[in-house]
């Protein structure tokens, strides 16, 4: 994944402390606080569903009907940005 993380608003780039504290929510959100495995893998989901919108728009609540993989990537770049790997050199880092 190429590109650099902004804001959605002006297009500034995030600063380092707020990539560090996404990457601690989303830990904290998923309940990694301690004693976890030195490599997460993040997966995206997704569904098909043919000639059927309105059932298609339903199919994944959380995503809008799109595939999980957008967010899936998103959050193996953030985890992976050199800046936010200065505060956790343990974590495995997936290329």
């Amino acid at each position: 994944m190429t590109g650099t993380l902004v804001h959605h608003l002006g297009g500034d780039p995030l600063a380092k402390n707020e990539k560090v504290k996404l990457v601690a929510g989303f830990l904290r959100g998923m309940s990694l606080t301690s004693n976890f495995a030195p490599l997460l893998v993040f997966v995206g989901h997704g569904t098909q569903t043919d000639n059927n919108p309105n059932y298609a728009a339903m199919a994944c609540g959380a995503c809008g009907g799109l595939s999980g993989g957008v967010n899936a990537r998103l959050a193996a770049a953030l985890f992976n940005d050199l800046q936010v790997r200065e505060r956790q050199p343990d974590v495995a880092r997936i290329g």
